[in-house]
């Protein structure tokens, strides 16, 4: 059929009367209006096919049909349920576990009521036409379906080349069934009814175009002599042969989708191939919702899919057993009602462990990242700038659990604040220590990477890490009132954000006089670090104060023989990469370590 609704073998020799004509003689051998039904034109043997709306069925719309499936069982009666059409159910399980196996299963015992798009299907097209005549597109269903119910269909499909070209046909075909029916209804004056079977039928190709569109497909197609091209929003066209993979994929799916008949029962596998995660969820959610007189069963091991239908159920596929070497004949299976009840070691088995992923404050080229990427070897450190900002990423990710392969935590300063449970249970770490500098210059540590240096240089240990000691402490003392002022400020904050007045308590035309006083808050840091100084407590000033701000670090490089401090925290990572002592010492001052990030 062209495109204004003539026979393709018929055209130029029945112009738009002549149709009509024949169309109205074989209406009146019928006793009904459905002459444009499973007719065929005699001179010249061109089937016409009923046409099914694929968007919006006209004879099935608001019906709602029932398949009852059984499935065989190990051992165990054989396990029956029920899809409606409009609902989706998915098969998941791992690698072997038979979910191909099933859907070819449920091929071959309902081959006249079911339509199969197995998982090694091709998508190549030799050109964008369609070189089937109705007569060989009868003659590739009845192979189809003889050879798709064979053991060996389930790895090679002898029909594979034929098929791209049965799905273009077939959208062809339905696109000229309605241009056949409008055609003859204003050819007989009956614009009313040619407008109301419009607009309740959409042209296939308009509902594919909206599809790709909702699919970030960046082009729609236009039928060209018996096949299709596709054209970009700049104009440029070209057939659908020369898509790419992904895009002939979305293509064909469609095609084999909207083309079903109504009630069929359209078993996916693998729907994800040569798609991008971002398209393939919401391109099947689509096609269901312009086939709500289909039922779906999808096999999958994308398991995003299966999260975003949160009302269709799951079989979770264990194992099948086998006939022979051929065709599997019993399944291990369970029923889930729902996407959320997949077992973890479902998952696992089907998209491997969860991957570690560590959110830390600093850049990829701050101390913080070198560090953690020595400590955490198997794990992803992304940096994230502040610390709000690595919180609120672990809180994110954790809240969407069911929709990754991600094990999140992150890493944070203490900045003199006490780890709280809540952190702990949302997998924040709160190192025990103010700063990630506070790690490096741990008095254990420096004392490692002394003992080290002390054998290359040839120094006396005792003696450089005694003026180190020295050097560090006196530095301290010059800047006492910087790191308190510092420690200080941060206390400050956090009680005003406790007491301090929101925005419908503040008076703009009176001083504030509420109850937080930054002398107060001073005098009560000055006083321990005081002390600190006084005891000569080095370790306890490194870890609790902000010594990043001041020349601890370059001192104590300096008196364990480095030109700088690049040098000596280079030392120490190698220290860490080296000696399981010294890692396990460092581990330790990051506090309550996960059990899964540990190495």
């Amino acid at each position: 059929m062209n495109r204004i609704g003539l026979c393709g073998n018929c055209n130029g020799r029945k112009g738009r009367k002549a149709w009509g004509q024949f169309l109205d003689e074989e209406r009146a051998k019928l006793p009904s209006d459905r002459a444009y039904r499973a007719r065929t034109c005699r001179p010249h043997q061109c089937s016409i096919t009923p046409f099914v709306n694929s968007s919006i069925p006209c004879s099935r719309k608001g019906t709602s049909m029932q398949i009852t499936l059984t499935i065989p069982k190990y051992d165990e009666p054989d396990g029956s349920f029920t899809i409606i059409n409009g609902q989706c159910l998915f098969v998941v399980g791992r690698n072997g576990s038979g979910k191909s196996s099933l859907i070819h299963y449920l091929y071959r015992t309902n081959p006249s009521s079911s339509r199969w798009v197995p998982a090694h299907r091709q998508n190549a097209l030799s050109s964008g036409m369609s070189s089937m005549t109705a007569a060989s597109r009868a003659q590739y269903d009845q192979n189809d379906t003889s050879w798709s119910r064979r053991a060996e269909a389930r790895w090679y499909l002898r029909t594979a080349p034929e098929r791209p070209n049965a799905a273009m046909f077939d959208l062809l075909d339905r696109q000229n069934q309605r241009n056949n029916r409008i055609a003859h209804a204003v050819d007989s004056g009956d614009t009313a009814s040619a407008e109301a079977y419009s607009k309740e039928n959409r042209d296939p190709l308009d509902v594919m175009s909206d599809l790709l569109s909702r699919a970030r497909l960046a082009f729609h197609l236009e039928p060209e002599r018996g096949g299709f091209v596709a054209v970009r929003a700049s104009g440029e066209r070209y057939t659908v042969d020369r898509l790419s993979d992904g895009e002939r994929n979305v293509f064909l799916l469609c095609c084999d989708v909207l083309t079903a008949p109504a009630g069929t029962m359209i078993l996916v596998d693998e729907p994800e191939r040569h798609l991008h995660p971002a398209i393939s969820a919401p391109l099947l959610a689509d096609l269901m919702r312009n086939r709500p007189d289909c039922a779906f069963v999808v096999a999958t091991n994308d398991l995003s899919l299966t999260a975003s239908f949160a009302t269709s159920s799951v079989i979770v596929v264990r194992e099948c057993r086998y006939q022979g070497d051929d065709l599997a004949d019993r399944w291990d299976f369970d029923i889930l009602e729902s996407p959320g009840g997949i077992d973890e070691q479902t998952r696992i088995d089907i998209l491997g462990a969860r991957r570690n992923v560590v959110f830390i404050e600093g850049t990829h080229s701050s101390l913080d990242y070198a560090l953690y990427r020595e400590l955490f070897p198997e794990t992803s450190i992304i940096p994230k700038g502040a610390r709000r900002v690595v919180e609120a990423s672990v809180r994110s990710i954790r809240t969407a659990d069911q929709l990754h392969r991600i094990r999140c935590f992150g890493i944070i300063d203490s900045d003199g604040d006490s780890p709280s449970t809540a952190q702990a249970d949302e997998g924040i770490i709160v190192l025990d220590a103010h700063s990630v500098e506070s790690i490096y210059l741990d008095w254990e540590v420096v004392r490692r990477v002394a003992v080290r240096q002390a054998a290359v240089i040839d120094e006396d240990v005792d003696e450089m890490l005694q003026q180190a000691r020295q050097a560090a402490l006196s530095e301290a003392a010059s800047k006492r009132d910087s790191l308190a002022q510092r420690v200080a400020l941060r206390e400050l904050e956090a009680e005003w954000k406790k007491v301090g007045p929101d925005r419908r308590q503040v008076d703009w035309t009176q001083p504030w006089t509420g109850s937080v006083s930054p002398q107060a808050a001073l005098a009560k840091v000055q006083e321990p670090l005081d002390q600190a100084l006084k005891d000569g407590e080095l370790e306890n000033i490194i870890r609790h104060y902000p010594i990043k701000y001041t020349a601890i670090p370059a001192r104590i490089a300096e008196h364990l023989g480095f030109a700088d401090t690049n040098r000596y925290f280079a030392a120490v990572l190698k220290l860490i990469r080296e000696e399981d002592d010294a890692r396990s010492n460092v581990m330790s001052i990051l506090g309550s370590v996960p059990e899964e990030l540990k190495p």
